[in-house]
């Protein structure tokens, strides 16, 4: 299965670059910045391509959305070819030909850090997080394959159930650029989805990721070789992103993770736009930049606002340094009250469209919906100097080359705004995991108040603080050991130890420590969190038997295409996900249930009074309700059994109380604690 696994990385690999390559050279970008790039405007490309198939009621395939992808690529490509003398928008100089050696640095370290934390502990290619959120995320999906709709406006999981007097059922917008993805490598492999999704966050990780963080170090440091390198070391260091939300222990946020790994790309476009781009191509820049946010949008909109904390200092301090110039007369000085205004305007454009956004009926649900407060002010600030966020465990010494980097980039003109877009940030996380009302609400409200989603932006803006503290630090030593005369060789072996010795300190798991026990540290939790959620082989949610029972329901009702009433907590919704079979739960019941119908509440508490209750009756026969499958006999909660921790018994009492003497029902398998029963009309009063 492994062999697959690689070639379907190959294949999603390929169809994020070359689309996207193709585009970024026909706007001139050079090669190297069109490799880097390429991610971001394949997949615009990509779900432009699904929308409109899906509008022209085409079944979507990876054949044809991958042959119309590539053809149009190809038309650009030639409209590049025919103005050939048109140069690139940017150069390839900026460290020479280390650029490459830097480019394959940041993939190699991204194999490494991809493999051991990500992919090692899989149980398995297809070893999924039995997470109530990745329930949905593997559902789409299914729901992508099952209707060959991948249009990210059209996203529903009931594309097959015409009505349902139970489930509110609407298809509609759903940020679904790391669906499709996955979509596309189940379609193009024959696997399942879990496979599918795999594939998806290990390219993610081993390519999107790192080319994008590379093209903006490229782009903000593009003097400091020493950084750009640093930054390939620290990448992957946070626990907060991209493994916190990637392998998170309140459940995987795919779609998040993708649109924040396109940020410093994206972010990256719109500084090259004001800092190195001539008139010639600004048509470039500016199509490049509308490209990104596309990407942002379907990948995840807060993805967006994110970006708009990362670039609102430094959209500040750069009209705040042309209005200053525009003013200043030559040998005089800048008046406070010239100094204050600079500051003012732009800050108070950027707060005007926050406003405009947070007031915006659309994005109602998001603003007001609230997580608990999860730590008091002081932890929440303590949370963030040590980089734990909400881990028991912080990443202290990436916490120091973080305040290195603060105070050395905060020296620098040129980049000091990196050091304000960190402070927003993690202010932003302390409001939303300690505070509580409208504020929370206004700064936070765009992330759901969701410490993990706050605690990864505050993570992917301290990166470029870790790596400027890091390349300070190794540049501090060489200067030590040139002071103490060490011969080259000498020199390079010390250098040598100082780089293995942080690189273990900064992925090192946890570990026992002789006479003080067990030490955590910031990616031990990850890494122990990965390989206990992949597990397969203990007891969960769905675990090994429960798996195989749901696999020969599948095979005893291959042509049957009846609807499955189930225990939406048991774990039973990652069977219409994985063997595709026509659950009325097609996720966890947290969601399910927000806006229940009388019906479906009928259900939920009578469901057991079929053969005598008139309005279960009428409500099995509206639906075309065949069966009924429970994969826990009983429902009683004890250490063999696994639900969500919101589960109670009388929730589901009207499946729990179901025997298999009772009337109205037939038997038809039958496994421990696992029953498929069907529904005997015939047998109604």
């Amino acid at each position: 299965m492994w062999i697959p696994f690689f070639i379907s990385s190959l294949f999603l690999l390929l169809l994020l670059e070359v689309p996207g390559f193709v585009l970024s050279r026909m706007m001139r970008f050079c090669r190297l910045d069109s490799i880097l790039i390429a991610p971001l405007f394949s997949i615009a490309l990509l779900e432009i391509v699904s929308i409109v198939i899906s509008k022209l009621g085409i079944f979507a395939t990876w054949v044809n959305l991958c042959l119309i992808s590539f053809i149009l690529a190809a038309i650009f490509l030639s409209c590049r070819l025919i103005d050939c003398s048109r140069k690139a928008t940017m150069t390839e100089s900026f460290f020479g030909h280390s650029n490459w050696v830097v480019l394959f640095l940041y993939c190699g370290v991204a194999f490494v850090v991809a493999t051991k934390i990500f992919l090692l502990p899989l149980d398995g290619p297809s070893s999924f997080i039995q997470d109530s959120d990745n329930s949905f995320h593997l559902a789409v999906i299914r729901s992508f394959l099952d209707v060959g709709d991948f249009s990210t406006f059209n996203v529903g999981l009931y594309h097959d159930v015409p009505s349902s007097s139970i489930l509110s059922i609407a298809n509609g917008f759903y940020p679904a650029a790391w669906h499709l993805l996955a979509a596309l490598v189940a379609s193009f492999s024959g696997q399942d989805v879990a496979f599918a999704a795999n594939v998806t966050n290990y390219v993610m990780v081993l390519f999107v990721f790192p080319s994008s963080v590379l093209l903006f170090f490229k782009t903000v440091f593009r003097d400091d070789l020493g950084v750009v390198v640093a930054g390939a070391l620290v990448l992957f260091a946070f626990n907060s992103f991209p493994w916190g939300t990637l392998i998170s222990v309140s459940g995987p946020l795919f779609p998040n993770t993708l649109g924040l790994m396109f940020v410093p790309a994206c972010a990256a476009i719109f500084i090259n736009f004001f800092s190195g781009c001539t008139k010639q191509f600004a048509l470039s820049y500016v199509f490049a930049f509308l490209a990104g946010v596309l990407t942002l949008y379907f990948s995840h909109p807060n993805a967006v606002f994110t970006m708009a904390v990362l670039l609102a200092p430094y959209v500040v301090l750069r009209f705040s340094s042309w209005y200053i110039g525009k003013k200043q007369h030559a040998d005089s000085a800048v008046s406070l009250s010239v100094r204050l205004i600079s500051l003012a305007i732009p800050s108070l454009f950027i707060l005007v469209i926050w406003i405009v956004c947070f007031i915006n009926p659309a994005l109602s649900n998001t603003v007001s919906f609230t997580w608990g407060i999860t730590a008091s002010h002081l932890q929440a600030i303590v949370n963030v100097l040590s980089l734990s966020f909400r881990l028991p465990a912080g990443n202290y010494l990436l916490a120091i080359f973080v305040a290195i980097g603060f105070f050395v980039l905060l020296r620098n003109n040129e980049c000091s705004w990196l050091c304000f877009s960190y402070l927003i940030a993690a202010a932003i996380y302390i409001v939303g995991a300690s505070s509580s009302g409208f504020i929370k609400h206004f700064l936070a409200g765009f992330w759901y108040t969701d410490p993990y989603r706050l605690g990864a932006c505050a993570g992917l803006m301290a990166i470029p603080l870790a790596a400027a503290g890091l390349a300070t630090f190794f540049s501090l030593a060489v200067k030590v050991f040139d002071r103490l005369g060490y011969e080259l060789w000498a020199k390079f072996l010390a250098c040598a130890v100082c780089l293995i010795f942080t690189w273990c300190a900064l992925y090192i798991n946890d570990f026992d420590l002789p006479g003080f026990g067990r030490v955590y540290t910031g990616l031990g939790d990850y890494h122990a969190c990965s390989m206990l959620s992949n597990d397969s082989k203990r007891d969960n949610l769905f675990d090994p038997r429960e798996r195989l029972f749901c696999k020969r329901v599948a095979e005893f009702l291959e042509n049957d295409d009846g609807l499955i009433y189930n225990n939406a907590d048991d774990g039973s919704a990652f069977a219409y996900p994985l063997y595709d079979l026509n659950l009325l739960y097609r996720r966890s019941a947290a969601e399910m249930l927000g806006n229940e119908t009388c019906d479906n509440q009928t259900l939920r508490l009578h469901l057991d009074k079929l053969a005598t209750n008139r309005d279960v009756q009428r409500i099995l026969k509206e639906n075309g309700i065949k069966y009924i499958l429970n994969l826990d006999y009983g429902g009683e909660i004890n250490d063999e059994r696994c639900y969500y921790g919101y589960y109670t018994w009388d929730k589901w009492q009207g499946i729990n109380s179901i025997k298999d003497s009772t009337p109205g029902l037939k038997l038809l398998m039958s496994e421990d604690d696992m029953r498929l029963y069907e529904i005997d009309y015939s047998s109604f009063s």
